[in-house]
């Protein structure tokens, strides 16, 4: 038995006519991600920006030509675990670093112990917990590209109570009478003390960009320069608050520590800090403070093979 023919397009088949086929609707166009208008030197850069403490080692999208050594440094220290103290403080001014500084930022922390919450913190400079002192004799300049701090309860579980802050600030915040009330209403994150580490990345600004002599007694721009801060309060006294500091330095080094600086280590982005901070913003917003945990340190590792 021969095989039916099939009707031509259009016309009717058993009384009823064929509809045509009916166009394929345009496929919706992928929207962008916050990184993708970097190129990738400033997506390498962004990476750095939010993990100081494991991220590949790049020139920041600075303006200008200049460049220098890039080397991460890191403290590790514990701070008010007085008998007396019940809430905790640091901050950390990345823009300053050298002894001869400290009188006008680097790490902070207060000066005896702190009784309560409204009690009016005197901040002291805390010289040997700044990351890259030991090597600021061979220093002649620096800026910072990358740093965070992270902060942890070092009591026990059942000792675990009252309230974490950490925000980055200014210089100026902390030129005057606070406490820890204050510095935590300038804060953008407050939560209940965590079980893991409370990690605040700084936000590099335009001051960044500068770099400022080493051990420098003055700095013109003081006011402006972001600060990292971070408390606690209503915690048990003896307990304490450890806190890790890591900052990457882009450096020149003295004429006389017979170090050289390669001329070509340079930025090699065509993207500007804003474009790099604001990338950061679209693709995670809050990706300044971040709680660590186990499943949020091995996340980044596992994006970096996906």
């Amino acid at each position: 038995m021969p095989p039916k023919s099939k009707a031509p397009k259009g016309q009717k088949v058993r009384g009823r006519k064929k509809p045509a086929p009916v166009p394929m609707a345009a496929a919706p166009r992928r929207q962008s991600k916050g990184g993708s208008e970097l190129d990738v030197w400033g997506r390498a850069y962004a990476n750095l920006v939010r993990n100081p403490c494991y991220g590949r080692l790049v020139p920041p999208a600075y303006s200008g030509s200049a460049g220098g050594i890039l080397t991460r440094f890191e403290t590790d220290f514990i701070v008010n675990a007085q008998a007396a103290d019940t809430g905790a403080f640091i901050a950390f001014t990345p823009g300053i670093l050298g002894t001869a500084a400290t009188t006008y930022g680097t790490v902070m922390g207060a000066t005896g112990t702190i009784l309560s919450d409204s009690a009016t913190i005197v901040p002291q400079a805390l010289p040997t917990r700044q990351p890259g002192v030991g090597l600021t004799a061979s220093m002649a300049a620096a800026r910072c590209v990358s740093a965070c701090i992270q902060v942890s309860f070092m009591g026990s579980e059942l000792q675990r109570a009252g309230i974490c802050s950490v925000g980055q600030l200014t210089y100026q915040d902390l030129n005057g009478t606070f406490s820890l009330a204050t510095l935590r209403s300038l804060s953008e994150t407050v939560v209940k003390i965590p079980d893991g580490e409370l990690e605040l990345k700084l936000r590099p600004t335009a001051e960044s960009e500068t770099f400022y002599p080493v051990n420098a007694v003055a700095n013109t721009n003081l006011a402006a320069q972001p600060t990292l801060v971070a408390t606690m309060s209503g915690i048990p006294g003896s307990a304490g608050m450890r806190v890790r500091v890591v900052a990457v330095y882009e450096w020149l080094p003295q004429n006389s520590s017979g170090v050289v600086a390669s001329s070509s280590n340079t930025s090699q982005t065509a993207n500007t800090l804003n474009q790099v901070v604001h990338a950061l913003d679209r693709a995670a917003p809050g990706w300044a403070a971040t709680l660590l945990t186990a499943a949020t340190r091995i996340a980044p590792a596992i994006a970096a093979f996906a």
